[in-house]
């Protein structure tokens, strides 16, 4: 068996796109899913499959949520050994002591334009500081990320595929939680 650490993108924001997360374990659960476990409201999750192959699995996912629950829903798989190397290649981990909470991570669905970092350094990101890893962005928002200017939405557009943004603290607990199951 294959552990997962799941992301939905763009579910339960300001009551548009509601999962229940009840709803959204039984629906992983009929796939034959097992130890489905989500982690807020958000859309995450951790789980495990007999598959090793994530591409398809994840096409699998998206078709069953878009028939339960009637909507579109990009879902983001990782396997926690790469999500684990990431977090650890943090290049704003001597902040994490005193601010973790201005962390974030820009993580891909595929990988993203080759232009990506040549558009971001064009941009003016004030309190923002940013750099491209292996799995996706490292954000830090010096000012909280509800002020930040560079957003999952134009990050999206500048990288050209989608993304989902959590924060530090979610991360490891996904983590955690993956290790546990």
């Amino acid at each position: 068996m294959q552990t997962y650490i799941g992301f939905l993108r763009g579910i339960n924001v300001g009551g548009h796109r509601p999962v229940k997360m009840e709803a959204l374990r039984q629906v992983l659960g009929g796939l034959g899913l097992q130890g489905v476990t989500t982690y807020v409201q958000s859309g995450n999750l951790v789980f495990r499959s007999g598959t090793g192959d994530s591409a398809s699995l994840t096409a699998e996912v998206e078709v069953a949520l878009e028939a339960a629950f009637g909507f579109s829903i990009p879902v983001i798989l990782y396997r926690p050994g790469p999500l684990r190397e990431f977090l650890a290649a943090n290049p704003f981990a001597d902040r994490m002591q005193q601010q973790g909470n201005k962390m974030y991570y820009v993580l891909w669905k595929s990988d993203p334009d080759a232009s990506l970092e040549e558009r971001l350094r064009e941009g003016d990101y004030p309190g923002q500081e940013w750099q491209v890893g292996s799995l996706g962005l490292y954000l830090w928002c010096g000012q909280g990320y509800g002020k930040a200017r560079l957003d999952n939405n134009r990050i999206e557009r500048m990288a050209g595929t989608q993304a989902t943004t959590r924060n530090h603290k979610t991360l490891c607990r996904l983590l955690e939680m993956a290790e546990a199951l």
